[in-house]
């Protein structure tokens, strides 16, 4: 049965109160209405026995239900769907689709890529209420024999967690197994204690004597990265634009990342922040030196690009003339986040 009151706001607004009893132990659906400040008291209570009949028949019909009830359906609905539902699924029709909107191109495709690989084939047929801590610790074990690093690992550890704890917080689980899955330690090879991944001031000098013998771009590109300890995806991003030659300095504001799906594309830097850093004179006349050679053969905005193009670099490019460059002149382990480690030491 509906029953209403009168009440007012603050500032004076009258407004009624409808709840609806729905016998003991239940509880009361409620709600507000407002009639019009115009309307005399007769037309107020002829219209009010209309709102409250269509409110009660809202409820007896379970279109209206109280905030518990919501809650407590959606779980319901949750518990029943993750009955039938396998942990593939959930992942791509649920959990995937919602971590790409608040991720990056980048983690969006590592997140997948470690799905793909590591995840889907031991698990994803599994219903998700039913893969235990066994079947996920089974996986790291089978990625450690096969002398993954550790970090790689990690990762797969990482995504299951993320995964989970979702599932668990929506409903879906009503137990979480990675509560009961210690994060994975690295093999016994990996806990001797290693050196920092770092040129020596021996290298360094080794490396721009074996610069003098590379073409410009390389020269160029090279040295910048040592001198500044740029990453290669802001290298690879580099405009013109963001290069004073007059005060020698460069503006960091933007990267330049692959992924399969997405191909190269621009992107904000990491925690998008923008930076301008200090160049030696010595890697600016470079740049210049390079600028004017680029622009023989193209116009663009980017400082370093294709051969003969003006698209830019593909950001694998700077890796793969290093492994060419440390097998040409015997130099150990050279790639482009080894000069950032260097730079920052």
């Amino acid at each position: 049965m509906a029953t209403s009151r009168p009440k007012h706001t603050k500032d004076g607004t009258l407004y009624y109160e409808i709840t609806v009893s729905r016998g003991r132990g239940q509880s009361r659906p409620t709600t507000k209405w407002y009639p019009p400040a115009t309307w005399s008291q007769k037309a107020i209570d002829r219209e009010l026995k209309k709102v409250e009949a269509e409110f009660e028949r809202k409820v007896k019909s379970g279109e209206i239900v109280t905030k518990k009830e919501q809650i407590e359906r959606k779980k319901q609905e949750a518990a029943a769907l993750a009955e039938i539902m396998t942990f593939k699924r959930y992942c791509e029709e649920i959990y995937m689709p919602a971590f790409t909107v608040r991720c990056s191109e980048n983690s969006r495709c590592n997140y997948q890529s470690n799905l793909n690989n590591w995840i889907y084939p031991a698990v994803g047929d599994c219903r998700i209420t039913e893969v235990t801590p066994v079947q996920i610790e089974a996986i790291f074990t089978a990625m450690q024999q096969k002398k993954l690093a550790h970090a790689t690992v990690v990762k797969v550890y990482t995504v299951f967690s993320g995964i989970f704890k979702k599932a668990r917080k929506t409903g879906v689980i009503q137990s979480n197994p990675m509560e009961l899955v210690d994060r994975p330690k690295p093999r016994k090879e990996e806990q001797k204690k290693k050196q920092p991944d770092t040129c020596s001031i021996e290298e360094v000098r080794y490396i721009w004597d074996c610069l003098e013998k590379e073409p410009l771009k390389w020269k160029t590109l090279i040295h910048l990265l040592i001198d500044t300890g740029m990453r290669r995806g802001e290298c690879c991003g580099l405009r013109w634009q963001d290069v004073d030659f007059k005060n020698n300095t460069i503006t960091i504001c933007q990267t330049l990342n692959y992924t399969p799906d997405k191909g190269v594309y621009v992107d904000t830097t990491k925690n998008s922040k923008v930076w301008t850093i200090d160049v030696a004179p010595y890697v600016m006349k470079l740049l210049w030196q390079w600028k004017i050679e680029q622009s023989k053969t193209c116009f663009s905005q980017f400082v370093f690009t294709q051969n003969g193009s003006a698209e830019p670099m593909h950001p694998q490019s700077p890796y793969r003339r290093m492994k060419k460059f440390e097998q040409k002149y015997g130099i150990k382990d050279l790639h482009p986040h080894k000069l950032r480690h260097s730079y920052a030491s």
